[in-house]
């Protein structure tokens, strides 16, 4: 199951049998269901699946019912299937089978000729105009003889579903084109978002301009043509479209078009956008990240002076936020790119002091190199100290070697005075910041909670695409949680992927290279430093 393949029946046969009445016989039954399933048993599979084991022994009662109501529907027995499945919906409304329990019950009532069932199960996903819904509430209206409402569900797919499938399937059932035009502004915007959304441009371009048809577009609406415009490379009509959107909402078209240009090494065009950017929206995050973003435009090409003049910009009005960190550094860099030593010492010091204990992405190089410049101007007392603090964080990392050598190459000439601490307040943070190592806490409810142990159950038998649905629904309200991120790098391992392993439990132990045998779990460790 490791590698997506599932085990012959007869060994789950085997331990159904030999784990009977427990958890491991539960998981196998249902484990078992799935195999008849896909190898075309359905019968079997929804036979064995009448059984309360899965309820008594697991969390995955939902699993069971939906597991079983897809059997009922292969085998062709449509009332049980749906009651099944409502079963499922009625007790389990926040399942991540739901939904897909709803579409099928109402896809098995139009096979039993029930179209009103088939409306009244699927009646919430309608009223939220689900693409799918919308396709089987047309098809319900057929079979009551309802044409016109027919055709005006396959025209709301048409629209709610833009861009997919089921929007082709809509359209081949409307008899001409002209009866899947949207009726308002509203839903001639909820096409044209959609395109875009599938990254359609060209289309969404059109059907904006199909809305405007019935009133000036909302500022909302401009900025997706705007964007798609600028998707497209179509700079100069995006230039122009820029004066129909109003100055409160112009923030975001400035970031845009400022990194658009940026994309296309037009530094003059970019500038002017970026510069009105911040004069108009000075405290804005946006526009921090707008001006970083154009930065790390030019560092990419090797334009050191438009590099070094948003890095500037970003760090001069946004120094106190974080998110300026990596620009800060990159200035540092370049001072030391340029031999101008005693700024860049002072500026990467200063990126250890102010930046590096909530951000450590830079932290070992700051300080690395922060110790090499202040070696190059000669100050030897604050080389030492910034060796010593990167020796004791990264002494089994690459840092931490280079530091030890040459910490050891100065004390021997005579250079180190070995001072107990430093005089300097932004020098003895930067230190303090060089020893600190960052893990997230623990922000898991106990929704989470049941999503981890469901998810886990469906792990232990090879589900590893389910086990992961239920992750990902955890992961919305607590992606940094060490417990949530620790069970799914355990079962990433159990893949045999170690490297997602690892990458899903970094999100939660950042610094995880630097951090010391105490300062985590033998779980932990045996993810970052798998010994097998």
């Amino acid at each position: 199951m490791a590698q997506g393949k599932l085990p012959p029946e007869n060994i789950v046969i085997k331990v159904e049998r030999e784990s009977a009445n427990t958890k491991i016989s539960a998981l196998a039954t249902l484990l078992r269901s799935y195999i008849l399933l896909e190898n075309g048993n359905p019968t079997l599979a929804a036979d064995i699946l009448n059984t309360k084991n899965i309820l008594q022994k697991t969390d995955l009662e939902d699993y069971r019912l939906w597991l079983r109501g897809k059997a009922l529907e292969q085998a062709g027995l449509l009332n049980e299937a749906i009651s099944t499945l409502e079963i499922l919906i009625k007790n389990y409304p926040q399942s991540s089978r739901a939904e897909e329990s709803k579409l099928l019950a109402s896809e098995a009532a139009i096979q039993a000729n029930n179209p009103r069932l088939a409306i009244s199960v699927i009646q919430d996903l309608i009223e939220q105009k689900h693409p799918k819904a919308l396709l089987l509430a047309a098809r319900s209206y057929e079979l009551q003889g309802d044409e016109n409402s027919a055709l005006e569900f396959y025209r709301l797919a048409t629209i709610y579903a833009a861009g997919s499938t089921e929007a082709q399937e809509a359209e081949s059932h409307l008899k001409s084109g002209a009866l899947a035009l949207p009726k308002n502004q509203e839903e001639a915007i909820t096409k044209a978002d959609k395109l875009f959304e599938s990254k359609k441009f060209v289309e969404a371009i059109s059907a904006y301009d199909q809305a405007s048809a019935f009133g000036e577009l909302p500022p909302k609406a401009k900025l997706k043509k705007l964007e798609a415009l600028v998707k497209l490379k179509r700079l100069a009509e995006a230039r122009v479209f820029l004066n129909s959107i109003p100055s409160a909402q112009k923030e975001k078209a400035y970031y845009i078009l400022s990194i658009s240009f940026a994309s296309d090494r037009q530094w003059a065009e970019a500038r002017s956008f970026a510069e009105q950017m911040l004069k108009e929206f000075p405290k804005s995050k946006l526009t921090l990240r707008g001006l970083v973003e154009v930065g790390f435009k030019a560092r990419d090409v090797k334009n050191k002076s438009e590099q070094r003049y948003y890095f500037q910009l970003a760090v001069r009005n946004f120094s106190d936020d974080i998110e300026v960190a990596k620009a800060q550094f990159e200035l540092a860099w370049l001072e030391h790119e340029s031999k101008n030593y005693n700024v860049s010492s002072k500026m990467l010091i200063e990126h250890l002091a102010k930046y590096a204990d909530r951000d450590s992405s830079y932290r070992g190089r700051a300080g690395y190199w922060a110790a090499r410049d202040a070696e190059q101007i000669g100050n030897f007392d604050n080389a030492c100290l910034l060796y010593q603090a990167l020796i004791y964080r990264y002494h089994a990392n690459w840092y931490g070697y280079l530091a030890a050598q040459r910490l050891d190459n100065i004390r021997k000439s005579g250079k180190c005075t070995d001072k107990s601490a430093p005089s300097n307040p932004t020098l003895t943070k930067a230190i303090e910041n060089l020893k600190t190592v960052n893990v997230f806490a623990e922000t898991i409810t106990a929704k989470e909670e049941k999503l981890i142990k469901r998810a886990e159950e469906l792990a232990t038998i090879g589900l590893f695409s389910w086990a992961s649905d239920e992750f990902q629904e955890a992961s919305k309200s607590a992606p940094k949680s060490p417990k949530l991120n620790l069970s799914i790098a355990k079962i990433l391992r159990l893949k045999g992927d170690y490297v997602g392993a690892l990458l899903a439990l970094a999100n939660s132990y950042p610094d995880y290279p630097q951090m010391f045998p105490e300062e985590m779990g033998r779980e932990e460790w045996s993810i970052f430093y798998p010994l097998e």
